[in-house]
């Protein structure tokens, strides 16, 4: 379901979610906002097929607290937590895998 610049307000820019102007929308981890680069892969390339709406006014990327709401509901419904580290697309690195098995861990 697309952003309904019309009907969902308020529209927040993309860095003020991760300066924190969201207040709920933090990594569960650490109890912060998530970075701006993790937003903009939350609607870029998403995690694991799950990607956060937004659309464009201008030169900004907007998003809604409906939308953030609904980014939190697929990744829940998905089994996958928010605020997962690691390897978010799900993507093997036999890069690190070997690496890792080399120095013993």
């Amino acid at each position: 379901m697309p952003i309904d610049p019309a009907s969902e307000r308020p529209l927040y820019p993309l860095s003020a979610v991760a300066h924190g102007k969201v207040d709920w929308f933090v990594n569960p981890k650490t109890g912060s906002p998530f970075s701006f680069s993790s937003i903009r892969r939350f609607h870029a390339r998403g995690i694991r097929g799950v990607r956060l709406e937004a659309i464009r006014m201008g030169d900004t990327l907007v998003t809604s607290e409906a939308a953030l709401r609904r980014f939190v509901e697929r990744m829940s419904e998905a089994g996958i937590p928010v605020g997962e580290a690691g390897n978010p697309n799900g993507v093997a690195d036999d890069g690190t895998a070997a690496y890792l098995a080399k120095v013993g861990l």
